[in-house]
């Protein structure tokens, strides 16, 4: 079993949502250091959470895939 750093994913994602990429995450935690981080950084992002996970998506003129 890979057991993944979650602060290294959640600056990877973070990394994502700053270029205008859409991010995705499905652990609880990894949600919840993610929401910090981005009212941390005063991100400008939408929240669209769902049972399985939650889709993080950049709100700008570019948003790329």
């Amino acid at each position: 079993m890979l057991i993944m750093n979650q602060r290294q994913i959640r600056d990877e994602k973070i990394a994502q949502l700053q270029e205008g990429k859409i991010a995705y995450a499905e652990s609880y935690e990894l949600i919840r250091i993610m929401k910090r981080d981005i009212e941390r950084k005063n991100l400008n992002v939408h929240y669209d959470e769902t049972k399985s996970g939650c889709w993080f998506t950049p709100l700008s003129e570019k948003v790329r895939n």
